[in-house]
């Protein structure tokens, strides 16, 4: 594992505060970014459970936000990450689409979400490399 996916298992664990998919992607890249965690947490607020009307997913939304915060904003890139989570969750990548299957209070809805912000973490980190931005 790495030590952004570390972080964010340590703060999926976390009861209180409530660290959304959006938190849980975005807030682990804090200190590389030079952004203080209590910033990104209130930028990240409302990014949970699909911008809080089922829309797109936190974690998804949260992978964008961290290549913006390291200045990559090009086209190919963007569009190589939709992509490749296209594939690996058939074009569905609103909140409402991913957890259909899932009632409120289902205990298996959890998991899935932490394992989805486990993967944009992955692909985030795998493109921050592939600019150099990341060793």
């Amino acid at each position: 594992m790495s030590e952004y996916r570390d972080r964010a298992v340590q703060l999926r664990a976390t009861i209180e505060p409530h660290y959304n998919c959006c938190a849980s992607v975005v807030i682990p890249f804090a200190g590389k970014a030079e952004i203080p965690e209590e910033t990104l947490m209130r930028i990240t607020a409302n990014f949970r459970r699909g911008m809080r009307n089922g829309g797109r997913c936190g974690a998804v939304c949260g992978g964008i936000m961290v290549l913006g915060m390291f200045g990559i904003t090009d086209d190919e890139t963007i569009s190589r990450y939709y992509e490749t989570l296209n594939r690996s969750h058939h074009h569905m990548l609103n909140c409402s689409e991913l957890l259909k299957d899932f009632r409120e209070d289902d205990p298996s809805r959890k998991p899935f979400c932490d394992e989805l912000v486990y993967e944009v973490i992955g692909i985030v980190e795998d493109i921050l490399k592939e600019k150099e931005v990341l060793q």
